[in-house]
């Protein structure tokens, strides 16, 4: 049956509004916004940042009463990074990565004109030609458009030729909305949307992509990955065709790509299924309330049109499904929209939320029109002590970005996306869903100078605060304490227990639980073609002499693959003294990884933040081979352990007299030693390395640490894959999963001398 509308829910429908970019050739709904005030909505911030003063492209579109209006000004909440925002568009990452979102503070509140100005066809040109960007280099000849050259073709030539690198399928302003990775003669790994490797593929194929494509060479995925693709490309094309030809047929049995479909009977029968569609069908259960067109399912099972068909199919045949356009209540549906009051949603940012709260979030179909309903549980914050940045487990579709979320009846926050899941995670185990605390909005206003509204706003939330604490409903604390606090409490799909402290890590098995890439744009190095080239061909002829006295070629991370720890692994504090100074020689803090002068001694206060097994590793002479890289931590007289979270201690161990430096062990940076600079990093991992006792190994850590490091400073420290530091370097056993995290940090470096 279709799940019970709450009726003062569903009249709250007519302040929900689509957000439309009217620039195209066809609209294209971009996400949702909620009515704050007369005229006043509030969304999230990702969603409009790209088009800049390019407002006029955009519409918002209330379907209950069919009302349309512009957008005269936009007021982003002071802490949302604009141009970190506009760099990933630019960059061409935004839509390839739909689930790579920003996290801090996305939040907005848009002003609305009073009706809608046409757009003529000048300013259509001139927002499209802004919002085009530039094509990505490619090899001569490899680049086209689909709806000219076979998709099946493009990649039997590719794979044909063995070419190793990107495919990537963009939209008409060149925004990338899909990738495969082509290595020796096979697709490895692939994305569309939410959906990756195999499943994307078969996607790609049946939505029929009509892009630009372009070929462009690279030596690995530049998104995160796990799993490669396992067939070669010769039977998953044939897979992807003997799909898109069996869509036709399950379509037209559904009644076509809007159809919606409702449960008939309470429970799931999955044992009268075929064995081939029961996950699918599992999964696909909770989501059939009545509101969803199945041509959107995917986008929240995660899996491809066809298996949402054919497990619709067969759970239509078992009578457990039943057409929503054939059931009494979808009339109900459509009066409870004709019915939608157009006004204000209540705010409420001084309610006290805790992890397990039953919260709604409410859209609209923007197809039909009508509310969807969604219900959940709060999960808990993202981050300790921050009530901002919360997760929730309601599946929502993309379109939903942007809708408030309610408990008790007033809006408490805003869906913002999901949360990308791991690489390594089950693809069906779906990603969490993330929402900003309301008191973001009221920040926008404030911030904005729209102070009168802001007051007038929280005045009404804490009314409304304290008539539910009267009632009952809600329990009001002191301002502190609104908002919820407590980190999400995740299950880990690796060892089935419960992270209690983080919501990024299993504490028992080290297991990443939320991907939190960092992305960092490439930089450019020069703007005059002429330049380039020399100086390209110079630094490939010092790279080539740099590469030819190594023992190995360093393997080296891909920024995209980088991780910023919420919290360093380890706290490192240096101090130094100058052993020629006039002055009685003293101990002083040293900035976090500042570069050293000669004839300068160090030491490192070190403090754990989370129990691992810690290295340090220099690359100091200290012997008459001064390409080795030494190992300062542990030492040679101690033995390897676990360190716990709490544990304090100075790397080297006797280097305190008094507050006095004698050289006896601190670490000493001579300027007369020839070789290599004098670089210092700390390895922190949750299991013990094979480091202490093989030389090898530490030249090959060292090296590859070094080069991650060299992408950036990364003052907090980096985590990393270790597969990416040192592929093959571990026994088979040690690590339960390629993705397995190390901690690196570089704790100094000299500076290099003429």
């Amino acid at each position: 049956m279709i799940a019970e509308l709450k009726p003062d829910l569903a009249k709250m429908a007519g302040s929900i509004g689509l957000l439309v970019d009217r620039s195209g050739d066809e609209d294209e709904v971009l996400g949702s916004v909620w009515l704050i005030d007369a005229n006043k909505v509030a969304t999230c911030a990702h969603l409009i940042t790209v088009y800049g003063d390019k407002l006029q492209a955009l519409k918002v579109f209330f379907p209950a009463v069919a009302q349309s209006h512009g957008i005269s000004q936009a007021l982003f909440h002071p802490k949302f990074n604009r141009k970190y925002a506009n760099k990933l568009a630019s960059d061409g990452l935004w839509d390839s990565l739909s689930n790579m979102h920003l996290q801090d503070y996305n939040a907005v509140v848009l002003t609305l004109t009073p009706q809608l100005t046409s757009l003529g066809e000048e300013e259509k040109r001139l927002v499209n030609q802004s919002l085009t960007i530039a094509p990505p280099q490619i090899e001569q000849g490899l680049g086209g458009n689909l709806g000219e050259i076979d998709f099946f073709l493009v990649i039997q030539t590719i794979t044909n030729a063995r070419k190793e690198g990107l495919i990537i399928i963009s939209d008409t302003r060149n925004r990338p909305v899909a990738r495969l990775f082509c290595q020796n003669g096979r697709i490895t790994h692939a994305i569309y949307r939410n959906l990756v490797n195999e499943l994307a593929v078969y996607q790609i194929v049946q939505r029929r992509l009509k892009g630009n494509f372009f070929f462009q060479a690279k030596s690995e995925p530049d998104w995160p990955t796990e799993r490669a693709i396992a067939r070669p490309p010769e039977m998953l094309l044939l897979e992807a065709h003997r799909r898109m030809d069996e869509m036709e047929k399950f379509t037209a049995s559904l009644g076509g790509h809007d159809a919606v479909f409702c449960r008939a009977v309470p429970w799931m029968n999955d044992g009268i299924l075929p064995a081939e569609v029961a996950e699918t069908a599992r999964n696909l259960w909770p989501c059939l309330d009545g509101t969803i067109p199945i041509a959107s399912l995917w986008q929240v099972v995660n899996v491809d049109d066809y298996a949402v068909y054919h497990a619709l199919i067969e759970l239509f045949k078992t009578r457990q499904i039943e057409n929503i356009d054939d059931t009494t209540e979808f009339q109900a549906s459509k009066d409870s929209l004709q019915q939608s009051k157009v006004e204000p949603l209540a705010l409420v940012s001084q309610v006290a939320l805790v992890p397990g709260d039953e919260i709604e979030n409410l859209s609209v179909d923007s197809r039909r029109g009508h509310p969807r309903i969604k219900k959940g549980t709060l999960l808990g914050s993202l981050l300790s002590d921050d009530p901002y940045h919360l997760l929730h487990n309601l599946p929502l579709l993309p379109e939903s970005c942007g809708t408030p979320m309610f408990k008790d009846g007033v809006v408490i926050g805003m869906h913002c996306g999901a949360l990308p899941p791991a690489p390594e995670l089950d693809e069906n185990d779906g990603a969490m869903q993330q929402m900003l605390w309301s008191e973001c909005v009221i920040e926008c206003l404030k911030d904005g100078g729209e102070v009168e509204l802001a007051k007038k706003l929280s005045s009404t939330g804490q009314e409304i605060a304290k008539k539910m604490t009267l009632s009952g409903i809600s329990a009001i604390k002191r301002p502190e304490h609104t908002g919820c606090r407590e980190v999400a409490r995740v299950g880990c799909s690796k060892c089935g227990k419960t992270s209690l402290d983080s919501a990024r890590f299993c504490k028992s098995c080290g297991q990443r639980l939320i991907q939190d890439v960092q992305y960092r744009p490439p930089r450019k190095i020069f703007s005059q073609a002429p330049l380039v080239v020399v100086t390209l061909l110079f630094v490939g002829v010092l790279a080539a002499m740099f590469f030819g006295m190594l023992p190995a070629k360093p393997q080296f991370i891909h920024p995209q693959l980088s991780y910023l720890p919420d919290v360093p692994w380890v706290k490192v504090s240096t101090f130094g003294v100058n052993k020629l100074a006039h002055e009685a020689p003293q101990w002083r803090p040293v900035p976090d990884g500042a570069p050293l002068n000669n004839n300068v001694q160090v030491y490192f206060d070190m403090k754990v933040n989370e129990s691992c097994y810690l290295y340090v590793l220099s690359d100091l002479p200290t012997s008459t081979d001064d390409s080795k890289a030494s190992l300062k931590y542990p030492e040679s007289n101690s033995a390897e352990q676990l360190l716990k979270s709490g544990a304090r201690f100075t790397v080297p161990k006797e280097t305190i007299k008094k507050g006095m430096s004698n050289g006896k062990a601190a670490f000493f940076l001579n300027g007369l030693v020839s070789g290599p600079n004098d670089t210092t990093i700390l390895i922190a991992s949750r299991k013990p390395l094979p480091l202490p006792g093989n030389q090898e190994n530490l030249n090959t850590f060292f090296a590859n640490a070094n080069r991650i490091l060299s992408l950036d400073r990364f003052a907090e420290g980096i985590e990393v894959p270790s597969s990416k530091v040192a592929p093959n370097l571990f026994p088979a056993g040690v690590n339960d999963k390629p993705g397995d995290l190390i901690y690196l940090k570089r704790l100094m470096e000299k500076i290099p001398t003429d």
